[in-house]
Formats: structure tokens, sequence, C-alpha cells
């Protein structure tokens, strides 16, 4: 179980999360943003923190990535 001092630092650890399997999966921004139904521009803002990650757009991008919610908060 993670414990984290701040919303802030949880955030950035799941934006952290987010883009290792983007990565891993070969996956550009332009072509996660795509699959939830967002521009490259609004999604880079996401990725960066930005723009604040909600539970609507997390949940769109764990399933666009095939991962379940909880692979993001398991070591």
């Amino acid at each position: 179980m993670f414990l984290f001092k701040t919303t802030e630092e949880l955030e950035s650890n799941l934006l952290k999360r987010i883009k290792e399997e983007r990565e891993k999966m070969g996956l550009s921004q332009y072509e996660l943003a795509k699959r939830i139904g967002l521009g490259q521009s609004a999604y880079q803002k996401i990725e960066k923190g930005k723009t604040r990650l909600d539970m609507f757009r997390f949940l769109k991008i764990t399933q666009a990535l095939g991962v379940y919610p909880k692979d993001f908060f398991d070591n």
C-alpha cells in the first residue's frame, strides 16, 4: 500500500505510472489521447500535471491501456 503526504504526490505518482505504461505499450500521447476521446494537447496537459486527473479520465486511461486501476496502486 502506498502512503502519500499529499494528493499532489499521489497524482504525480499516478501520472508517472500512466506514462510508463503508455511507453511500455509503445503508444504515443496522440494514440492514447485518441483512444480516450481527447486531443493530443489535452492529453499532454493531463500527463504533465497541468490539468487535474479526475477519476473518470483515470478509468478511461486504464481501460485504454488494458490494465486494472488497482495495478497503479500495487508495487
